[in-house]
């Protein structure tokens, strides 16, 4: 409720717009013009602007800047023949197998979870087991039941405030904020008689546990799976990254994309994952002979992206490479039938984005890529730091509502494997995050990093975001499926894009930005 409070304030200022709506539809074709989102939805909800209930998408101006350069960004991956990681792992898992899902229900500490594995195998008899298949990293998922919820959330008015605030500074770069906050109103919304609150349950969290290499077998119980889950890191997407803002060396292009932050990337758990997903996933649509020509092809496009920046010539490599992607792509495509189809030609390109990475942080100069940002030169990069939709077998935390959270850094989970009984009495089963190392049963609980890594919000155009906010604000009846919340649609594409977004650029289109 306290976030709706500020979009009280600029009562005096919506008015203004609204008296141009003859004009709106011109500016409306600026999308890239800095004031094109906000004066977008005045123009589709003329009678909406009046109400001092929602102001904010205006409030939010500055920081829609960035998805002008994340359309960019879309615009230079998408010039390669890639296709969004989302939809990229959408064909994945239709072709990788599934482990039937156990239901897990324990009613005397209301435990309650769905389990699969992967890479393990039931092992029945006295004592049924389930043991580790193959040198792959033995997963176990627990799908728990939602762990959040979003209330309806009504305005109030303002009260006493600062007469001077601070200028307000948007997380994606400097942007003076020309309005007072929290200006005075007495335009409180009314609140319906009891039952008035409306409210929408989160989706399912899970969480995904990487057994340790000692661990080839444990008791197929609940709790020995519960056993097993504490005992093991957390296995989580890409883009839950630890912070590399705090690298020893910090030069002067800090938040460029350089080559220390690459072998970060191409070093860790969460990228061999995903290339090694893309390579056995190719390898069985399309045959073994093609997983190798992609990973050939690779090579040569690191490698000569890598001898055009050590000639001087930085400004070309950018083009060299789109050149020898969209060359690459459809020269595999003519020698292999395979690729002809348009899923199995995604699932080629992305593998080549993947591998190429990996041999580029080999291949590049110390020299040349020290003050460089990589991004500018190898748009395929973009494609690995992109925001998206996480995996089936990565950890997914929805928490709050329709946000994706995940830790990063040192985190794992920590729990009673057992029920835990006190005075005759059943606690209920919990799990809590933290990094403190060991047992983590024994004395507080240390902090865990988190970053929001995805929201369905996220993808959407700012000028929907826009007239979905003009819903909330002035609902056509008492049956409105959109009310408001403590977060809308808006906030939470933005906590995707501050810290995740490692594709975006400041408000100046042309700093780097670093979550």
């Amino acid at each position: 409720m306290v976030v709706r409070k500020k979009p009280a304030k600029k009562v005096p200022v919506r008015k203004a717009p609204a008296r141009k709506v003859p004009v709106k539809k011109a500016p409306a074709k600026k999308a890239p013009a800095k004031k094109a989102p906000v004066k977008k939805a005045p123009a589709k909800k003329a009678p909406a602007k009046k109400a001092p209930a929602k102001k904010a998408p205006a409030k939010n101006t500055p920081a829609k800047k960035a998805p002008t350069a994340r359309v960019d960004s879309a615009a230079n991956v998408r010039a390669l023949g890639l296709a969004s990681q989302s939809a990229v792992w959408d064909i994945v898992e239709a072709r990788v197998p599934l482990v039937r899902t156990i239901s897990m229900r324990r009613p005397d500490d209301h435990f309650v979870a769905q389990l699969s594995y992967r890479n393990l195998r039931l092992v029945t008899g006295d004592t049924p087991r389930l043991v580790r298949v193959g040198s792959d990293d033995a997963l176990l998922i627990l799908d728990l039941p939602p762990q959040s919820f979003a209330e309806e959330a009504f305005l109030d008015a303002t009260g006493e405030v600062d007469p001077a605030p601070p200028l307000a500074q948007d997380a994606a770069g400097p942007v003076l904020n020309e309005q007072r906050d929290n200006e005075p109103t007495s335009n409180a919304q009314r609140v319906p008689p009891l039952p008035s609150a409306r409210m929408r349950m989160a989706g399912p969290t899970r969480l995904v546990f990487r057994l340790p290499a000692e661990l080839d077998a444990l008791d197929y119980t609940i709790a020995g799976v519960l056993d097993a889950c504490r005992r093991s890191e957390l296995k989580r997407a890409l883009t839950a990254r630890p912070d590399i803002a705090e690298r020893p060396q910090r030069r002067p292009l800090l938040d460029a994309f350089d080559r220390d932050a690459l072998q970060a990337l191409v070093s860790g758990h969460e990228f061999a994952d995903t290339r090694d997903l893309l390579r056995t996933t190719l390898a069985a649509s399309a045959g073994d002979e093609v997983a190798r020509a992609v990973s050939a092809s690779a090579t040569q496009i690191a490698r000569a992206a890598a001898e055009a920046v050590a000639a001087r010539n930085a400004a070309g490599a950018a083009a060299l490479v789109q050149q020898q992607f969209m060359r690459a792509a459809d020269t595999l495509a003519s020698q292999h039938a395979a690729l002809r189809d348009a899923s199995v030609r995604a699932l080629a390109v992305a593998a080549i984005a993947a591998e190429a990475s990996a041999h580029l942080a080999d291949h590049l100069g110390r020299v040349e890529s020290a003050v460089a940002d990589l991004l500018e030169r190898y748009p395929f990069l973009e494609w690995l730091i992109t925001p998206y939709r996480p995996r089936r077998d990565e950890t997914a935390i929805e928490l709050p509502y329709r946000l994706i959270t995940s830790p990063v850094g040192p985190a794992r989970f920590v729990h009673h494997a057992r029920e835990r009984v006190h005075n005759g009495r059943t606690e209920l089963w919990h799990t809590r995050a933290t990094s403190a190392p060991g047992d983590g049963n024994r004395g507080a609980d240390r902090p865990v990093d988190l970053r929001a890594i995805w929201s369905e919000d996220y993808p959407i155009a700012v000028e929907t975001l826009n007239a979905i906010l003009d819903r909330i604000s002035q609902p056509l009846d008492s049956r409105e499926a959109f009310f408001r919340t403590p977060l809308d649609p808006l906030d939470r594409a933005m906590l995707v894009r501050t810290t995740a977004g490692f594709n975006e650029k400041r408000a100046n289109l042309t700093d780097r930005y670093l979550p």
